[in-house]
C-alpha cells in the first residue's frame, strides 16, 4: 500500500494592497456589528484594547489558534481593558467577538478572506466570512471614533513598500490615507507592534511617521486644504527600532524611548489631556537571543533540555502507542536518570519488566551541544552499559516468541548474535522477524556477522555505505537469507499502496506512522507523499478535485466532505478506497498490527466515531446531565474548547424534603459541609483537651448547633451562586429540568415542582454526571432516618444519635457529632472502612471507642424504627432496642440513574454495581459519556473534576490523556485523621506476593497533642509504607493516621504518583518538629515484629 500526502510547509505571503478613501461611510453602509460587551465596556470606562483577526486565520492552524486567540482575551482582561477582536461574519464586520464566534473564525481558518481595506466591501456584500489585517482593522477603529473615546491597538508589523509613497499595514501608518487622518485626528489610537518586516523600507517607514504625512482634507465643494500629520514613533525599553522579527533594524532609531508599561500610559493620558490629535506607535521588540559564541574552557549560559531517547525505547514507545503489544529489553543503572526511566515508562503503562537495574555502569546517555542555529556543535555518548546488555529468562523467552524483535547498534556483536539466534526448536516461530536500526556509521557495522539473518535494516546513505564495505566476501550468503526472509513476511492481501495528501501537523504524524510501517512491511506497504507549496494550495486542490473525487470514490461521500488534513487514500488492485484523516490512518494501520483487538489507547482516536452525523444540526453540542463537581468542570472545559453546552441539574428532594442548590453533593451535603463540621469538632477538642494545658483557660466554653448549621448553609449558598455565576461567564447555558432519554439525541427536560416542561432538546454528545443518592434501610420505619442529605441542614440539635453503617460517611458524621458534645453510637454490621486498610481501620475503631468515647453495637442491623409520641425514635435491631432523638443512615450509596430513562438512549449498566459501564467514560451508546460516582470509579470529586476535564479535551481539544484511576489519593475526617495513596496491605500482598511485600511501620506522638493529659491515645498516631522488594523498594502504599492527614496525604501523593522507592523516602531530610517527617524515618518492618513505638526525637 501506498500512503500519499500532499501538505503545505509555509505560509501564503501577506499581500500587499493600496488604501484609498474618499469619504466616510456610514454605519449602516458598513453594516456594522458592535457586540453588547464592548458596548458595556466602554459605557462603564473600561480601556478597551483592539485585536486584529488574521492572525487567527492565517497565522497559526486551528485549534492552535482557537487557544491563542481566547488566551490572548483573557489576559487583556485579567489586566483591567477589555479585548475587542475584529472580523467580519456572515458579511457584518464584527467589533468583539464572543466566544462562539471566535471558534467560527478559527476553524474557518485560511479559508477566510485576508481582508485588507480594499477587500472589506466584497466581502460584505457577498455576505462571507473574513479576517482582517492592520489597516482594515484601523478602517473600522476610525469608524467606530464617535464612541471608542480611547483605543489601544495590538498589531504584528508594519510594512512600507519599497518606492512606494504609501502603503502602511499598521493602523497608525494607515493614517497616510487622508480620510484616515482626519478621522484618526479625532479619535487618538495607540498602536503595540514588534516594528516593520525587515525586508521592507525601514527608514522610509519611519520618515513617513516621524516627520510629517501630507493629506488633502475635502474643506468645501471648491475648497482643499493641505495638513500635516506627525505620528510619535516609541521604542519601548530601547532606542533602536525593532524589525519584526529581529530586535533592531540596522542604525534605525524610534523617537524616544520608554521602559516601563506606566510611562507609556503617562504619555498616552498627557496627550489626551492636551487635547493632541495624534496617536502613538509603540514598538516592542522580540526578546533578544542569548549569545550565540561557544567558549571552551569554561561555562556557558545556554539552555538545556532533557528528553527520554534511545533508538530502541523510542521504537518502543512509538509501538506502545499505535497498541502494539511491546515489550523493551534494556538495562539502566542504579542512578537518577534509570529511576526516571523507569518511572517514565510506567507513567506511559509499558510493561517494564524487561529493564534491568545494573551497578556496573550509568544509565545509557547522550549529552549533545547545539549551537545557536541548532547544529551540533560537540556531543558525548556514554552507552556502555548497552554495549553488554543482560536480559532475564523471562526476556528471552518473549523474544524467541515475538512476531518482530528490534534492536540497535549499541549491542555488541557477541549480544546481536544472541538475539538472532533462531529460536529453539526452529518451529517455535518461524515468522518472527528481525529489524537492525544501525544507530551510527560506527555501529552500523557490527551487524554483519548476522546479516544473513536479519530481515529489516533501515540505516541511512553513510551507514549504508558502511554496512556494505564491511559485508565478507560470501555476499550470496547474505543475499539467499534476505531472500528466505523477505518469504516469511506476511503477504495475504498483497501490496497496498496508501496515498495521504495533507498540510499541518496531523500530516506529519499520519506521514511518520506510514513511512514507518513501509520500513517494518515493506513488501506490504508503499507511502507516496505529496506535499503541496502552502496550504492555500491544499486547500484549493481539495475544492478542485471535488468532481474527480465523486468519479473515483464511487458510492463514498466522505471524501466530499473532507476539509482537514490529511487527505489518505488506498491504491490497491487499480480501486481507489479513501481512508481518512490522522486518526482514520493510525486506526488503518492499527487494525492491520494486532492479531486481536486491544484495550483502548491513549491517543487522539480514542473516542473515533462516536459521532457519524457531521452534517446533523442539533440544538446543542454537548448536554451535560448533573450540575456536580465532574459535570461543571467537563461543561466548562468543553465551553471553553468552542462547544455550545447545556447544563441540567435537578435534585430531588430526600424522603425527609432536603433540596439543595448547584454543585452537587461535595459542595452542598458532602465535602465541604463534612470537612466544616470537622472543623467544628477538632475546635471543640482543643478547647476541652489542650486548652488548659498551652495556658488558655476556657471552661465556660458552650457549642451551638443551629449558629454552625446558619454559617455553614451561609456558605455553601455562597458557592451555589458563584457557580451559577461561573457558568454564565464561561457561555454555559444551565437549566434547572430533570433530563430524560427520548432517544440516543434526545432529552425530555421537565421541572415539575416549577411547572416547566416537558421540553424536548437535542444534542451531538451527552454526559452523564448525576452522582449517587444513599441508599435507604431495609427495615419499617426506614422513612425516619435521615442521611448525609439532610444532617448538615438539620435546623434543630440532633441530640441522642443512632449511626447506622460503617463507611468513612458514618464514621466521619459520628466523628464530629461526638466532638461537638452529642451521645453517638455507631451499628456495625460486619467490618469498617470495607476497601481500605484493614490494620488501619481496626486503629481507627479502637480510637474512636477508647478515645472519642463513642459507644458501638457491633454485627447487628436495624429491624425497625418506630417514631414516638415525643418525636423520638425506638430502634429495634438483631442484638437489643434503645431509643434515640436521631438516627443517620450511612449504609452506602447508589447511583441515581432511575429517571434518565437509559434504556431509551441504549445506555447499559453494570449488572454487579449497577453503575453505568463505561470504557474510558464512554458508554455503550457511542455519544454518551458518564463520569463520577455513577461509574465504577472512586466516589472523589477530584477524581469526577479530572475526569470532565480531560473527557471534553478528548473530544473537543484533541486531547490524548486518559483519566488514571490509580495511585489516587483520599483522606477520612474521622476524629484521629486517615489519608492514603496507592494499596492497602491487604490488595500489595494479593497483587505482589505476601513474599515480595515489605511493611515499614512507626507509631509516633504528634507535638501538638503531647501536652494534653486528656489524650491517653495519642501515642498511637502510625504510618506505614509498603514497598515491593522485587522492584528497588517502590513504594504500593502509604498510609497515615494523625493530624492533617489531608494535608500530609496530597504533598506525599506526588511521590507515590512518580513512583518514589522506599529509599527516596529515606534519603528525603525531614523539616522538624513535624508530623509528616516520620516518613523520612521509617526503620523498622513489620516482619521484625520489633515494637514501632515511637523512640522520641
Amino acid at each position: 500500500m501506498m500512503l500519499r500526502l500532499r501538505a503545505s510547509t509555509a505560509m501564503r505571503g501577506l499581500r500587499k494592497s493600496t488604501i484609498a478613501a474618499t469619504g466616510f461611510p456610514t454605519s449602516r453602509q458598513l453594516h456594522m456589528k458592535i457586540s453588547p460587551a464592548v458596548k458595556e465596556a466602554l459605557r462603564i470606562g473600561t480601556p478597551l484594547v483592539a485585536l486584529e483577526s488574521t492572525i487567527i486565520s492565517h497565522g497559526m492552524p486551528f485549534p492552535q489558534n482557537y487557544t491563542m486567540a481566547t488566551e490572548v482575551e483573557a489576559l487583556i482582561r485579567e489586566y483591567g481593558a477589555f479585548p475587542a477582536t475584529i472580523a467580519i461574519l456572515d458579511g457584518e464586520i464584527c467589533v468583539g467577538l464572543s466566544t462562539e464566534q471566535l471558534h467560527t473564525l478559527a476553524s474557518f481558518g485560511s479559508q477566510a478572506t485576508k481582508c485588507s481595506t480594499r477587500d472589506i466591501a466584497a466581502v460584505v456584500a457577498r455576505r462571507g466570512t473574513g479576517a482582517t489585517t492592520v489597516s482594515s482593522t484601523m478602517f473600522v477603529l476610525i469608524h467606530t471614533s464617535f464612541f471608542l473615546k480611547r483605543c489601544m491597538f495590538l498589531a504584528g508589523g508594519l510594512r512600507m513598500r519599497r518606492g512606494s509613497r504609501c502603503l502602511l499595514r499598521a493602523a497608525l501608518a494607515a493614517s497616510i490615507a487622508a480620510w484616515k487622518t482626519r478621522w484618526l485626528s479625532r479619535t487618538p489610537v495607540a498602536v503595540v507592534c514588534a516594528g516593520v518586516k525587515s525586508i521592507l523600507d525601514i527608514p522610509r517607514t519611519l520618515e513617513f511617521l516621524e516627520t510629517y504625512v501630507r493629506v488633502l482634507v475635502p474643506y468645501s465643494s471648491n475648497v482643499a486644504l493641505t495638513l500635516s500629520q506627525a505620528v510619535p514613533v516609541v521604542g519601548y525599553q530601547t532606542r533602536a527600532f525593532p524589525a519584526f522579527f529581529t530586535t533592531s533594524s540596522g542604525g534605525a532609531q524610534a523617537h524616544i524611548q520608554l521602559n516601563t508599561p506606566q510611562e507609556v500610559a503617562s504619555l498616552i493620558k498627557t496627550s489626551q489631556d492636551l487635547n493632541l490629535p495624534n496617536g502613538f506607535l509603540v514598538a516592542v521588540p522580540n526578546p533578544a537571543p542569548p549569545t550565540t559564541q561557544f567558549v571552551r574552557g569554561t561555562s556557558n549560559i545556554g539552555l538545556t533540555k532533557q528528553t527520554w531517547g534511545g533508538v530502541g525505547r523510542n521504537v518502543a514507545e512509538c509501538l506502545h502507542r499505535l497498541d502494539v503489544p511491546v515489550l523493551l529489553v534494556s538495562n539502566v543503572g542504579k542512578d537518577a536518570c534509570g529511576h526516571g526511566l523507569l518511572r517514565q515508562l510506567d507513567s506511559l503503562h509499558m510493561d517494564p519488566s524487561g529493564v534491568i537495574s545494573s551497578s556496573a555502569h550509568a544509565t545509557a546517555t547522550y549529552c549533545a551541544v547545539l549551537n545557536s542555529s541548532g547544529d551540533l556543535d560537540v556531543a558525548i555518548a556514554d552507552m556502555a552499559i548497552l554495549h553488554d546488555l543482560e536480559w532475564d529468562d523471562t526476556a528471552a523467552a518473549k523474544m524467541d516468541t515475538a512476531r518482530v524483535v528490534v534492536f540497535d547498534g549499541n549491542l555488541s556483536p557477541a549480544k546481536m548474535a544472541r538475539v538472532t539466534r533462531p529460536p529453539q526448536p526452529k518451529s517455535l516461530n518461524p515468522r518472527r522477524l528481525l529489524w537492525f536500526e544501525p544507530t551510527s556509521v560506527e555501529k552500523a557495522v557490527r551487524v554483519t556477522a548476522v546479516l544473513h539473518r536479519v530481515h529489516v535494516v533501515s540505516p541511512n546513505v553513510d551507514e549504508l555505505r558502511a554496512m556494505c564495505e564491511a559485508l565478507p566476501e560470501d555476499t550470496d550468503r547474505v543475499d539467499q537469507g534476505l531472500v528466505a526472509a523477505a518469504r516469511l513476511l506476511p503477504v495475504d492481501t498483497g501490496p497496498q499502496v496508501i496515498r495521504d495528501v495533507a498540510t499541518g501537523p496531523y500530516y506529519v504524524k499520519a506521514a511518520s506512522v506510514a513511512s514507518s510501517m513501509q520500513h517494518l512491511f515493506p513488501s506490504q506497504v508503499k507511502a507516496t507523499i505529496h506535499e503541496h507549496p502552502n496550504k492555500e494550495s491544499f486547500v484549493n486542490w481539495l475544492n478542485e478535485s471535488q468532481t474527480e473525487f465523486a468519479h473515483q470514490f464511487d458510492n463514498d461521500a466522505r471524501p466530499l466532505k473532507h476539509k482537514s488534513s490529511p487527505f489518505c487514500y488506498l491504491e490497491q488492485d487499480d480501486t481507489p478506497k479513501f481512508v481518512g484523516g490522522c486518526d482514520d490512518t493510525l486506526a488503518f494501520f492499527r487494525a492491520r498490527t494486532q492479531s486481536a483487538p486491544s484495550a483502548p489507547a491513549s491517543s487522539a482516536s480514542i473516542h473515533a466515531n462516536d459521532t457519524s452525523d457531521a452534517d446533523v444540526k442539533y440544538d446543542w453540542d454537548l448536554v451535560v446531565i448533573g450540575g456536580g463537581s465532574g459535570g461543571l468542570a467537563c461543561s466548562k472545559e468543553a465551553s471553553k474548547l468552542g462547544q455550545k453546552v447545556l447544563v441540567l441539574d435537578y435534585v430531588k428532594p430526600s424522603p425527609v424534603g432536603s433540596t439543595w442548590g448547584l454543585g452537587g453533593t461535595c459542595v452542598n451535603v458532602g465535602c465541604i459541609p463534612k470537612k466544616l463540621m470537622h472543623q467544628s469538632s477538632i475546635i471543640g477538642e482543643i478547647l476541652h483537651k489542650d486548652a488548659d494545658q498551652f495556658g488558655w483557660s476556657v471552661s465556660n466554653a458552650t457549642f451551638d448547633w443551629s449558629k454552625l448549621v446558619s454559617s455553614v448553609q451561609d456558605y455553601i449558598h455562597g458557592l451555589n451562586f458563584k457557580y451559577r455565576v461561573d457558568l454564565r461567564d464561561k457561555k454555559v447555558k444551565y437549566e434547572n429540568m430533570l433530563g430524560t432519554f427520548k432517544d440516543e439525541h434526545t432529552l425530555t427536560l421537565t421541572n415539575d415542582a416549577k411547572k416547566k416542561g416537558p421540553t424536548d432538546v437535542t444534542f451531538r454528545r451527552a454526559v452523564i454526571a448525576v452522582g449517587g443518592r444513599p441508599k435507604p434501610l431495609s427495615c419499617p420505619g426506614w422513612e425516619h432516618a435521615l442521611s448525609s442529605d439532610d444532617i448538615f441542614s438539620k435546623p434543630d440539635a440532633p441530640g441522642k444519635t443512632l449511626v447506622v453503617g460503617a463507611s468513612y460517611v458514618a464514621l466521619e458524621c459520628a466523628g464530629f457529632l461526638k466532638g461537638q458534645g452529642f451521645d453517638v453510637t455507631i451499628m456495625v454490621r460486619s467490618i469498617l472502612l470495607r476497601g481500605f486498610d484493614q490494620d488501619i481501620a481496626r486503629r481507627i475503631g479502637e480510637y474512636m471507642e477508647s478515645e472519642s468515647g463513642i459507644a458501638f453495637i457491633k454485627e447487628s442491623v436495624p429491624t425497625s424504627i418506630v417514631k414516638l409520641e415525643n418525636g423520638q425514635f425506638q430502634v429495634t435491631h438483631t442484638t437489643g432496642q434503645d431509643v434515640y432523638d436521631t438516627v443517620l443512615n450511612a449504609t452506602g450509596r447508589s447511583p441515581d440513574v432511575q429517571k434518565l430513562n437509559l434504556d431509551a438512549a441504549g445506555v447499559a449498566l453494570n449488572p454487579k454495581s449497577g453503575r453505568i459501564h463505561v470504557v474510558n467514560e464512554q458508554t455503550s451508546t457511542p455519544n454518551i459519556y458518564a463520569l463520577g460516582d455513577v461509574i465504577d470509579a472512586p466516589e472523589l470529586t477530584p477524581v469526577a473534576i479530572q475526569a470532565g476535564k480531560l473527557l471534553s479535551r478528548r473530544l473537543f481539544g484533541n486531547g490524548t490523556t486518559l483519566m488514571d484511576y490509580t495511585k489516587i489519593c483520599t483522606a477520612v475526617f474521622t476524629p484521629v485523621e486517615y489519608g492514603c495513596c496507592g494499596l492497602s496491605e491487604e490488595d500489595a500482598i494479593a497483587s505482589a506476593g505476601r513474599e515480595n511485600v515489605e511493611v515499614y511501620h512507626q507509631n509516633f506522638t504528634p507535638l501538638e497533642w503531647s501536652l494534653s493529659h486528656d489524650r491517653p491515645l495519642a501515642k498511637e498516631c502510625y504510618a506505614k509504607l509498603i514497598v515491593d522488594t522485587t522492584q528497588q523498594k517502590r513504594v504500593l502504599g502509604f498510609h497515615y493516621l494523625g493530624p492533617n492527614a489531608g494535608e500530609v496525604t496530597q504533598a506525599i501523593g506526588i511521590a507515590i504518583k512518580l513512583n518514589a522507592t522506599y529509599d527516596d523516602f529515606i534519603n528525603t531530610v525531614g523539616i522538624h518538629p513535624t508530623t509528616a517527617e516520620i516518613f523520612t524515618t521509617l526503620e523498622i518492618t513489620k516482619e521484625s515484629g520489633v515494637d514501632a513505638s515511637a523512640s522520641g526525637c
